[in-house]
């Protein structure tokens, strides 16, 4: 049996009390694991994403075959950790690394030709989702040399799509993200012959208060002291 003030009891006692998040600030995907990390098209088809690499670094394609059918919606999904469950309160947003594959140098720029990047976040599960879309998009457009963006979506530019659930309901149980091209707000993406490339998909949070302390801060600090006064028993 745990002492009250042993070093186990202790950090038992700090660690079921430290809040547990599924989605917190810092990198989530880099895919410097050759592997999509859990993010796949809806439906079962041959436009699956997956993992290329270019000058030493991975990244994910999102491609699309366009017209009807499965496959035909220029989408990603990730159902899978830590991209459900609740988010912490710091985060405010996502962000990544937006692209499309370089033309051929002899290959005429397409002027007209541009993709609509959007998130898309969901809780429920079936006929009972509720849908939040990206508002604003990003814009990708070739060009002769691979040209990145940093694209951010904050949470507070999203815009009920489906369902009833508040925002704040969603962002406390997430069950599904989604990154697609869509020209309006929507969930499903838009049907298109076209591709693009992602890369270190990150959760963004703002600057953290110095001043509030965590209640399990104050938790950690109380069993600092009661662990000094079990050793000084113990001597």
């Amino acid at each position: 049996m745990f002492k009250f003030g042993s070093p186990i009891f202790l950090y038992l006692l700090v660690s079921l009390s430290s809040p547990v998040f599924a989605l917190s600030s810092g990198l989530i995907n880099d895919f410097q694991s050759s592997t999509t990390e859990g993010w796949i098209h809806p439906r079962t088809n041959a436009n699956q994403p997956r993992v290329e690499s270019a000058n030493n670094n991975h990244f994910l394609v999102l491609s699309a075959k366009g017209g009807f059918g499965s496959g035909s919606r220029l989408l990603g999904i990730n159902k899978s950790a830590p991209w459900n469950g609740q988010v912490d309160s710091d985060v405010t947003g996502i962000s990544m690394d937006l692209s499309l594959p370089p033309l051929p140098s002899e290959v005429p720029i397409v002027t007209d030709f541009e993709l609509s990047v959007r998130i898309a976040v969901a809780t429920g599960s079936g006929a009972n989702m509720t849908w939040y879309a990206s508002t604003t998009p990003h814009t990708l457009q070739y060009t002769v040399t691979e040209s990145i963006i940093g694209a951010a979506f904050p949470f507070n530019d999203l815009v009920q799509v489906s369902g009833s659930a508040e925002l704040t309901d969603v962002l406390n149980n997430i069950t599904e993200v989604r990154i697609l091209h869509a020209t309006s707000p929507n969930f499903r993406g838009d049907a298109i012959l076209a591709e693009f490339r992602v890369d270190n998909i990150r959760a963004t949070s703002a600057e953290k208060s110095p001043i509030p302390v965590p209640a399990f801060a104050l938790i950690l600090l109380a069993s600092i002291f009661a662990s000094l006064s079990w050793y000084k028993h113990r001597a």
